[in-house]
Formats: structure tokens, C-alpha cells, sequence
């Protein structure tokens, strides 16, 4: 499998993680001192930082790699500064798609349920991992155009969900290899393990 800009050792934990979430919590895996969200009040201001704007076209190449988990007739409707994608269906109900996990849920009845919790600490916690965005900036880890933050080995193979496995990466590269990774890790059989996960520049 050819992924980009990590070189990773993993054992036949990280599949189990994929399939059934063994000794992963995802995000909510948080450290003890890891720290909170903004009081939602604060949202509004600091809004701008949680969203990048990829082209469509661009959102189209990164899920090409998706095309396993049912995507179907799903309109992109924001992308986070993580990378992670929410979706409007033809019934104008919600779905993220969670690159960290590897996943894609049904979110929210509407666009204005959306709102309501992503002005809410939970929502900001669940979603938009923002105090990890707001270090970022106050340590000077702005955003270029076509980036998106990311994780430089991915918690599915077992690191930490914590600031200091925290870069950037180009928003399609990252989108696209962590579909390339998840649908590995889901369709390894049950004891088969992983001896080495490597990645290469694109």
C-alpha cells in the first residue's frame, strides 16, 4: 500500500483497532491533561480557524480513495481543519465522515441541528478538535492554502492523540491516504498482522 511522509512499525493491534476499537478510544481518547474547549460563546470568533475551503474538485480527488464506506449521492457541505468532511444527503440531513476513525455517521437531522452543537463545548470537542487548532496558531502552525492539519502516525496505529503528534499536510493527500488506510486495516483477516506501514513522499 503506498501512503505518504510516515514510516510507522505496527503490530496486528492496529488491525484489531480498525475493526472493533480494541485499546482505542478515538477521540475520546483524550489525555487527562488535555485541554478543554472554548466556552461556546467564543465559537463565532474563532469559527474561521475550524474550517479550511477546499476546491470541490480537490474534496473529489481526496475521497477517491473512500469509495468503500458508501459515500453515495452525498453533497460536501464543510470541511474541518483536520481534514474531516460533513456531508448533506438528499433528505438535508447531516453525516461526517471522521478520518481519524475511519468512519461515516449520521450527524445531524439538519443544517441548523449542526450549528446549534457546534456552537456547544461537546459539539467543538467531538468534531472540530479545536483546542489542538487554537495551539496550533498560538504556536505560529498556521495553515497554508490546501493544507489541513494531521497526525503523523495515525492513532489507529496506536499514537497519541495529543499536540505533539500534530503536522500538516496537504488536505488531498491526507484525505485520500487515510481511505487508502482505513480500507487496509478493515479488510486484513483477524490474525493476520501488520509487520511495517510505510510512507512515502507523494
Amino acid at each position: 500500500m503506498f501512503l505518504p511522509n510516515v514510516s510507522q512499525e505496527a503490530t496486528g493491534d492496529a488491525a484489531r483497532f480498525a475493526r472493533d476499537g480494541a485499546g482505542y478510544g478515538g477521540r475520546n481518547s483524550w489525555p487527562k491533561d488535555a485541554p478543554r474547549r472554548l466556552s461556546s460563546r467564543l465559537l463565532g470568533r474563532h469559527s474561521m480557524s475550524f474550517f479550511i475551503d477546499p476546491a470541490i474538485s480537490d474534496i473529489e480527488r481526496g475521497l477517491s480513495t473512500w469509495h468503500w464506506i458508501d459515500i453515495g449521492d452525498k453533497q460536501p457541505l464543510r470541511v474541518t481543519a483536520f481534514g474531516d468532511v460533513f456531508f448533506l444527503d438528499s433528505e438535508n440531513h447531516v453525516w461526517f465522515l471522521d478520518r481519524m476513525e475511519g468512519n461515516l455517521e449520521h450527524a445531524f437531522s439538519s443544517i441548523d441541528e449542526m450549528n446549534g452543537i457546534l456552537e456547544s463545548e461537546e459539539g467543538q470537542e467531538s468534531f472540530l478538535l479545536a483546542a489542538f487548532i487554537l495551539r496550533a496558531e498560538r504556536e505560529g502552525m498556521f495553515l497554508n492554502e490546501g493544507e489541513c492539519y494531521e497526525w503523523k502516525v495515525p492513532p489507529v496505529l496506536g499514537a497519541g492523540v495529543e499536540f505533539q503528534n500534530i503536522c500538516k499536510m496537504n488536505f488531498v493527500t491526507a484525505l485520500n491516504v487515510s481511505g487508502q488506510l482505513h480500507k487496509y486495516l478493515r479488510d486484513l483477516p483477524p490474525d493476520d498482522a501488520i509487520s511495517k506501514v510505510t510512507v512515502d513522499g507523494a
